[in-house]
């Protein structure tokens, strides 16, 4: 297992990318941690690494540092102030859009209504924030 730890969040992904092109492929287990101080939840960035990742991520037919980000957390359908049923609800009802205009991977999708959740209509990220005890 490959375990990259830093405190920029830019930085952290472009070792990442620098490990799978060495191995050139798909590097498997890899744990990409982003540690230290977030300014106002976000970690730092550096828009000149990160310009030079989307030239490459757009070089190779993928999409933008944003589009793969996206698939992972829905953050522009995401409102801190509602309920987090909402979002689930409002990436549900856009998915037949989402799932059209982008071919790769959804891991949120999967995250929210993939199989048997123990009684959450498939949403696992919903199990494991009640199994938690978080409201």
């Amino acid at each position: 297992m490959k375990v990259i730890e830093d405190s920029n969040l830019s930085h952290a992904w472009a070792r990442a990318v620098r490990l799978a092109l060495a191995r050139k492929g798909e590097v498997s287990p890899l744990i990409v941690s982003v540690t230290g101080d977030f300014n106002a939840g976000k970690p730092p960035t550096d828009l000149n690494v990160e310009g030079k990742l989307d030239l490459l991520l757009s070089n190779e037919g993928g999409l933008s540092i944003n589009g793969v980000a996206n698939t992972l957390f829905p953050q522009s359908l995401w409102n801190p102030s509602q309920p987090r049923t909402r979002l689930y609800e409002r990436y549900l009802q856009l998915w037949p859009r989402i799932g059209k205009s982008n071919p790769y991977g959804h891991y949120f999708r999967r995250l929210v209504s993939y199989g048997d959740a123990k009684g959450y209509d498939g949403n696992q990220l919903e199990f494991i924030i009640s199994v938690n005890g978080h409201n």
